[in-house]
């Protein structure tokens, strides 16, 4: 089931992506797949081949203190020997399931709203107010320690002959400028996830049947109850609902709850959300079962947005469906 299937749902061709957008997303995901499937074994062999002449030099040397020194780098870079291994696995995984990614796989695709996403952007990427304080009181600790640096070896040692800017610049300028480039990285990220060029190919969302892409990031799925690996997500439930964004705004809002396994073999979590224009929302509504039929342990959608109306005229709560219980 495709989402040309459920063309008479949509009204315009607005938030549909060409052919040429599809082909041009199918080739730029190909290209980094393969880059990465090509360098990360070339990694793992160098990163083993390290660690193995670690602790040859220490056996040429026979220094039981210098083996005690290098076993946790030889740990780390075996480790790091694996993951990149385990991620060339993955890519190569990954390149199998973007050949069929608009082919019997494809399920539905869509374009966000230009008009909305910005204010939707900008509650998405919002960073909790936790996060906000911490980076501000690292800010201050990098300044303080900084200006604690300079004035402290400045006028504590017998310096004479030294220019205060001078040594300023090699005590207290570099954790200065480490706080304001921890700054500058985390919000001018966000900023440019906010507010970088409209893009139909990167401000959309594509399912297919064992992917996903989503604002040009793509992630391959595991069916459902199958074992997890790195690099791998399993798709624990979709949740199709309006959300309210900012005052006044009402979006049509499709989530995803990840999981996937990190490289301790942990389960870590992923929350991922993307807005669904009001006029493809009844498609959106119907094939997203499909979708998540091998895949979801379960999916919600409110019962307004499948009959298509909005929440405002027909106030119901929301519906779990079990994904063993979804029928077309």
């Amino acid at each position: 089931m495709g989402y040309e299937d459920h063309a008479p749902l949509l009204g315009n061709n607005d938030h549909r992506l060409t052919e040429q957008q599809k082909d041009f997303i199918s080739r730029s995901v190909g290209r980094r797949l393969a880059v990465v499937r090509t360098m990360s074994p070339v990694a793992s062999v160098l990163f083993f081949m390290l660690a193995v002449g670690l602790l040859i030099t220490c056996g040429v040397v026979q220094n039981a203190y210098l083996l005690l020194r290098v076993i946790p780098a030889v740990f780390v870079l075996v480790v790091a020997s694996i993951s990149a291994w385990t991620q060339a696995q993955a890519a190569q995984r990954k390149l199998l399931l973007l050949q069929d990614m608009f082919g019997h796989s494809y399920v539905g695709s869509w374009v966000y709203e230009k008009d909305t996403w910005i204010p939707f952007a900008r509650q998405y990427y919002e960073l909790p107010t936790v996060v906000r304080w911490m980076l501000r009181a690292l800010f201050i600790l990098f300044v303080l320690l900084g200006l604690g640096l300079f004035f402290g070896l400045y006028f504590g040692l017998p310096i004479t002959n030294i220019r205060p800017a001078i040594f300023f610049t090699y005590t207290g300028l570099p954790p200065i400028a480490i706080g304001v480039l921890m700054l500058v990285g985390v919000y001018g990220t966000l900023y440019y996830l906010i507010y970088r060029r409209f893009n139909p190919t990167t401000h959309c969302c594509i399912l297919s049947k064992g992917s996903l892409y989503i604002e040009g990031e793509y992630i391959a799925l595991v069916p459902r109850g199958a074992a997890l690996s790195q690099h791998m997500y399993s798709l624990d439930r979709i949740d199709l609902s309006q959300t309210q964004v900012g005052t006044g705004l009402r979006l049509n809002v499709l989530s995803f709850h990840l999981v996937t396994l990190n490289r301790y073999g942990q389960n870590t979590r992923r929350y991922l959300q993307c807005p669904v224009p009001t006029n493809t929302t009844p498609s959106v509504a119907t094939f997203v079962p499909d979708f998540a039929r091998e895949y979801a342990s379960s999916v919600y959608v409110s019962p307004e947005l499948l009959r298509g109306k909005e929440a405002e005229s027909c106030p119901a709560p929301t519906v779990r469906v079990q994904a063993s219980e979804i029928t077309l």
